[in-house]
């Protein structure tokens, strides 16, 4: 992981989620990022059956192999940036509208 930038320590969850949106996850070493998360969540998470076209499957296998880490773990994280990104838009649409 040579040439990755290490993670500041979060204090809160919305400091990370503003984190986030504002910066890349290509930039970051995400393998230590993946090992918390699968430390820390396992007792919190909901196991899930999905279908996607079996290139997407193949991309995200290939990029996850890349950055160090399972597939499941890229496409969790990718999905908890989603949220927190729509999430903070839609903050920031309702406190403008305000």
């Amino acid at each position: 992981m040579s040439g990755k930038k290490q993670l500041p320590d979060f204090k809160t969850e919305k400091e990370e989620q503003e984190f986030w949106a504002t910066h890349s996850s290509l930039d970051y070493d995400m393998e230590l990022v993946a090992e918390k998360f699968e430390i820390d969540d396992m007792a919190k998470t909901q196991p899930i059956c999905i279908r996607i076209e079996k290139w997407l499957l193949r991309d995200l296998k290939e990029i996850a192999t890349e950055e160090g880490f399972h597939y499941q773990t890229l496409m969790k994280e990718g999905l908890k940036r989603f949220v927190n990104i729509r999430k903070q838009r839609q903050t920031t649409a309702a406190n403008a509208a305000s």
